[in-house]
């Protein structure tokens, strides 16, 4: 364990310093973040001025979603989505090969290889927002609902990187795949939007096949007082579910995986 995070720590360095390295391209992406980070909060404030609550979510509770959305975001633009885009081309071209070949687990290598740094406005813009949500909604949470919240938290960043692994596995089994990595992106859109929005059998589907709602739906929950034991005791259970189910699918596509030289 004492190695991995040693590994981990390491990566972490050359991601930063390539990242310094292409400073106009920093400040490029930096700028394009807040712009969305922008967007987002004009489109829920546009919206909220025409209607009281989205289903049970008030103005103010809506700001925190979007602020959690913003807040996730952070690590599945920064961290996942740039590692795991490099999975298909690694696979196409050979390079798994190299990664195969290492005395470290692959999935960790693949996982942690790759960060952006430049969603600090994200990151910003989402304390900022939830923190003034709750203060519209009539003050900051209790210091054991808080403990509560940043698990909930941990655990969705989990669950959303188990989802996303997963999608990718199917690289190994369909050749020249390489935009399976949009394919979570844009599933990953509609959890900024309170999941009362869509009809029964979707809210279904984004709750138990594809957790979507989740990801975002469940911090709010535990924020709003609504988290009720059986929900977060499945959220948990689907978090572990989908990262074994990745890791599996994962092991068993290596095991076809015919590599460059074949």
């Amino acid at each position: 364990m004492k190695r991995y995070f040693k590994l981990f720590i390491a990566m972490f360095k050359i991601a930063w310093i390539s990242n310094m390295e292409y400073r106009a391209n920093f400040i490029i992406w930096l700028i394009i973040d807040i712009c969305w980070t922008i967007a987002d909060l004009i489109f829920f404030t546009v919206l909220m001025q025409n209607v009281q609550a989205i289903g049970s979510w008030t103005q103010a509770e809506t700001l925190i979603m979007v602020g959690l959305y913003r807040l996730l975001g952070v690590f599945v633009w920064g961290w996942m989505m740039p590692s795991f885009e490099r999975i298909p081309t690694f696979i196409n071209n050979g390079q798994l090969d190299l990664i195969l070949t290492k005395p470290i687990d692959s999935q960790f290598l693949l996982s942690f290889h790759q960060y952006s740094i430049n969603l600090v406005s994200s990151l910003v813009g989402g304390i900022a927002m939830i923190t003034v949500g709750l203060s519209l909604r009539g003050g900051l949470p209790s210091l054991p609902v808080f403990i509560l919240f940043c698990w909930v938290f941990l655990v969705s960043i989990f669950l959303a990187y188990g989802v996303y692994f997963l999608t990718m596995t199917v690289s190994l089994f369909v050749d020249r795949l390489s935009n399976i990595v949009y394919l979570f992106q844009s599933m990953y859109d509609t959890a900024r939007y309170p999941r009362e929005i869509y009809g029964y059998i979707m809210q279904r589907i984004m709750i138990s096949v594809v957790p979507l709602a989740l990801m975002i739906g469940m911090s709010s929950d535990v924020l709003f007082g609504r988290a009720s034991l059986g929900f977060l005791v499945w959220f948990h259970l689907l978090a572990i579910g989908f990262f074994f189910l990745g890791r599996s699918v994962w092991k068993v596509g290596l095991r076809r995986y015919s590599s460059a030289s074949a």
